[in-house]
């Protein structure tokens, strides 16, 4: 991850950069026996369905403002270990403060 992050580093500027991070869902419908599936709100429906939770970032790159992934997790209510939603969505701006500056701009979703 450290070399991905430094690959990342060299395409932006981290005086001017923009994180965006937002949570989302992963439905399974035909999979209900997949490892710890739980039930998520699918955005898309407004159903509860049974899935995966998700919280990802992306940052800008400097020149053609394309999106690269500096963060992503995939996680159930359901497995092991698990101590809730808001813990697994600070381990975000946790793992951005340990690899950018604190000039990068950091958007978040209303979520």
């Amino acid at each position: 991850m450290e070399n991905y992050i430094d690959e990342v580093k060299k395409n932006i500027n981290e005086k001017h950069a923009v994180i965006v991070i937002d949570n989302s869902d992963i439905t399974k419908p035909c999979s209900p026996k997949m490892e710890a599936i739980s039930d998520v709100h699918d955005d898309s429906t407004g159903e509860i369905m049974k899935g995966y939770s998700t919280v990802e970032a992306a940052v800008l790159s400097q020149g053609k403002k394309m999106p690269m992934a500096v963060y992503e997790k995939v996680f159930s209510a359901a497995e092991e270990g698990f101590i809730s939603m808001t813990h697994e969505n600070l381990c975000c701006p946790e793992s951005l403060s340990a690899h950018f500056g604190k000039n990068c701009v950091r958007t978040l979703d209303r979520g």
